[in-house]
């Protein structure tokens, strides 16, 4: 199905785009942010998977790792200012 093509390439297009603030050592969007856009994305590749649109689905597993990842990095960087 070609909706799942364009679903994957916007997807992967996304998690590119994330990359940047993923390097960057400070700048990361709010804790809250980050969780809820991962779990939503999580949501939303599930619902692709059930749709076999595997691509699409897998575009968002991607997504949702990425914004997972800006989860982490923010929680580390909160406990650290904390700290000091």
């Amino acid at each position: 199905m070609w909706q799942d093509w364009v679903l994957a390439v916007l997807l992967w297009m996304f998690v590119i785009v994330l990359i940047p603030t993923i390097l960057h050592p400070t700048n990361k969007p709010t804790l809250s942010t980050s969780l809820l856009t991962a779990a939503g994305n999580f949501t939303l590749a599930l619902v692709y998977a059930t749709l076999s649109l595997w691509n699409g689905a897998l575009g968002g597993l991607a997504i949702s790792i990425a914004w997972f990842i800006l989860a982490i990095q923010r929680y580390r960087l909160d406990r650290k200012e904390r700290r000091h």
